[in-house]
């Protein structure tokens, strides 16, 4: 019997900082250590972030190798970190066969030297082949018994995350500096990084310590940062949001002048996918029928709050005033899209997936993905399996209700850093006999996030 396949995804591992928010390093070691001898593990995708520091605002496919070797370098004088590239190597010294993908977080992965630092790191030869840096254009494919099993990031269906492996190589092989980052990118970058940092200049307490838990690739990301400090947010990513706000206004104007623009069944790929146009989107799904009937205030509130509106006071959000529009918005499309809890309900992210992979054929088969960070387990007819692996960075549980006092009071708690954290750490185990989702460990108790 084939020994079994271990695949996780989004680890997020980055330089120790404030930027950081990886922090299940011990148990990230101990999971390694208890691999089998033999087994393959695949790290699908984010498993190093190269967002989460100080680096140029493009994929600089120049300055990849040093990138890397500083990341690896700052991890490896942890002493987590230094178990971390032990256990690894010892994996791989233990006939194991450990498979890297790139994901739209460590896209620098792609680059030629990545491979042997990676391999040097973890004390290996250069050329160790065990340890493989899969950046082939299609997903990753083996064979478990019966299982034909297809392993990809799963960043490529979303538009706002998208880095064509394709693209890369060829500027790789032109010998391109850069390339453009997606919008995804820039907002994590730029706007996120910057709102973890950001202080109070009064008392030097982090304003926003609540930030590092949030999931940017929903249009309810960007909106809530709009409300919680629009300047902030324009200033730190003009790249993302726009010279003031203007396209967003001006996307939200022509959504309200010619209604939806997703329409029922379409992809992205089918629509204006431009940052400005999904939060117009997003905006105009919130607003009630009055102000549907009356978008010239509504815009020249917008361009109002964009351009340098008073800032919100005690308790921003919700129900306590303010820019009501933009945290209704975003709350709004935060609980419509609630399903990140419920791993056997597809999110339209999923959809896409289960649509391009799992349509319309037979046979035992099972795609596995991460990206989205929400853990799933769906099995369809005809033996068709989908697991989503999550993540192993801390996660908040986010609402279901919809009335005005449930969003005032979880606000409030994040704001101040009140709601638990979970720490879920999920994998995939594949074997003859099929896939399981498991945890390395129950989620853990509530701990504290990030201290001010």
């Amino acid at each position: 019997m084939k020994p079994p396949l271990f695949v996780l995804s989004d680890l997020h591992i980055a330089a120790p900082g404030p930027l950081n928010n990886f922090h299940a390093g011990p148990e990230l070691v101990r999971f390694l250590r208890a691999l089998p001898d033999g087994a393959t593990l695949v790290l699908a995708g984010d498993f190093l972030d190269f967002l989460q520091q100080e680096r140029p605002p493009v994929l600089d496919l120049a300055g990849a190798p040093a990138l890397i070797e500083g990341l690896l370098a700052s991890l490896a004088e942890e002493e987590w970190g230094a178990a971390l590239f032990a256990a690894l190597g010892d994996f791989v010294g233990r006939e194991g066969h450990c498979v890297v993908l790139p994901g739209n977080h460590d896209p620098e992965l792609h680059h030629p030297e990545a491979g042997p630092l990676l391999r040097c790191a973890a004390g290996l030869d250069a050329a160790e082949e065990r340890l493989e840096m899969f950046v082939q254009p299609g997903p990753w494919t083996a064979r478990r018994g019966p299982w034909e099993v297809v392993i990809g990031h799963g960043h490529r269906p979303d538009p706002w995350n998208d880095i064509d492996p394709v693209r890369v190589h060829a500027a790789l092989e032109r010998g391109e500096a850069s390339l453009p980052l997606p919008p995804g990118s820039l907002l994590v970058l730029q706007a996120l990084n910057a709102f973890k940092e950001a202080r109070d200049p009064a008392t030097g307490a982090l304003r926003f310590p609540f930030v590092d838990l949030l999931k940017p690739e929903t249009p309810w990301v960007p909106l809530l940062l709009l409300y919680l400090d629009p300047l902030l947010a324009l200033r730190s990513s003009p790249a993302f949001f726009g010279n003031a706000g203007r396209p967003l206004v001006r996307a939200l104007k022509e959504r309200l002048l010619r209604g939806p623009s997703l329409a029922p069944g379409a992809r992205p790929s089918d629509l204006d996918s431009s940052p400005a146009a999904l939060l117009a989107d997003a905006i105009a799904t919130s607003l009630p029928e009055s102000e549907i009937w009356a978008p010239e205030a509504v815009l020249a509130w917008l361009s109002a709050w964009l351009e340098g509106g008073p800032a919100p006071g005690e308790g921003r959000l919700a129900a306590h005033g303010g820019g009501r529009l933009l945290a209704r918005a975003a709350l709004a499309r935060l609980v419509r899209e609630n399903t990140f809890f419920a791993p056997g309900q597809p999110s339209p992210h999923d959809d896409r997936i289960l649509a391009d992979h799992l349509a319309g054929e037979t046979g035992l088969r099972v795609v596995l993905a991460g990206h989205t960070h929400a853990e799933r387990d769906i099995r369809l007819p005809g033996d068709r399996v989908y697991l989503n692996t999550g993540t192993w960075t801390d996660l908040i549980a986010v609402p279901s209700f919809l009335k005005r006092e449930g969003w005032k009071g979880w606000i409030d708690a994040l704001e101040s850093n009140r709601l638990p954290r979970l720490r879920r750490l999920p994998y995939a185990k594949i074997t003859e006999d099929g896939p399981r989702l498991l945890h390395w460990a129950e989620p853990s108790s509530p701990h504290p996030g990030p201290q001010s």
